[in-house]
């Protein structure tokens, strides 16, 4: 039975089954959000059953509990359709009932065990988020520096107005100055700063060496920098997936042979 439930979990037709569904449900999310109706409940419903037995299939293929639950899809899971079994009716107040809907637009986030390359990219970019947070502890300490030294410069010498006419001085404390620089990044008008600043006390190579320096430190260093690592674990998570395939066929092989050869003796 149990080696019957393994094979059929690796189907083809099983995943496409369940991406299916998976799919199906990811739209009706967004549809419940919109419109409240009795057809589409019954069909979240029944999604929802579907990723319960699913879930169940999982178990049961599996060749030891401890071999399931070592697998974070499958915790992923088990969470994701946890959050979607908890009936309405027990959540009184308006914000747990908010909380708990959000919960349950996560649903959509299984969409990334639905696609072998998305899932790829997904754990690439957990593999990568040691590389992401030392970028971007990098980038903030430079990007203070940056903003000291554009506060000592630049305070006072141009103003903007916001949608109430309020004037703002881009460079007057050190947050609107991280802001400016954040803009500077996004490449988001940022010209329009440098322009200003140009028509102010200070000295326009001064102003251009300040933003320039910034720009390329920023938008393409630090950037192709982030890139090269998504990159370079990209390769290693595609090698490892390769093998996990290929080690997956070789026990399936390997549990065949053991079971003609017990049915032969």
């Amino acid at each position: 039975m149990k080696m019957r439930i393994s094979q059929l979990i690796k189907t083809n037709t099983f995943a496409y089954v369940i991406t299916s569904v998976i799919i199906l449900n990811a739209i009706l999310v967004g549809l419940e959000l919109s419109y409240e109706n009795y057809l589409l409940t019954a069909i979240q419903n029944f999604c929802i059953f579907f990723f319960i037995a699913e879930i169940i299939l999982r178990w049961l293929g599996k060749a030891s509990v401890i071999d399931y639950v070592k697998n974070g899809w499958n915790w992923f899971d088990i969470i994701i359709v946890g959050t979607s079994i908890i009936p309405p009716s027990y959540l009184q107040e308006v914000e747990v009932m908010s909380a708990f809907r959000v919960l349950r637009v996560f649903r959509v986030l299984r969409l990334l065990k639905a696609f072998p390359s998305v899932k790829l990219m997904a754990r690439v970019l957990i593999k990568s988020l040691g590389s992401l947070i030392q970028a971007v502890v990098f980038l903030l300490i430079f990007m203070y520096l940056y903003s000291l030294i554009g506060v000592i410069l630049f305070k006072g010498e141009i103003f903007v107005s916001n949608l109430d006419g309020i004037q703002i001085d881009p460079f007057g404390t050190i947050g609107e100055a991280i802001f400016s620089l954040f803009r500077v990044t996004t490449g988001e008008d940022w010209t329009d700063l440098r322009y200003d600043l140009m028509n102010s006390s200070r000295s326009n190579l001064v102003v251009n060496l300040y933003f320039v320096s910034w720009m390329i430190l920023s938008a393409f260093l630090l950037i192709n920098i982030i890139i090269g690592a998504i990159v370079n674990n990209y390769d290693l998570e595609y090698n490892k997936a390769k093998e996990e395939e290929q080690d997956s066929k070789l026990n399936d092989v390997l549990k065949q042979i053991h079971e003609i050869n017990k049915k032969l003796n």
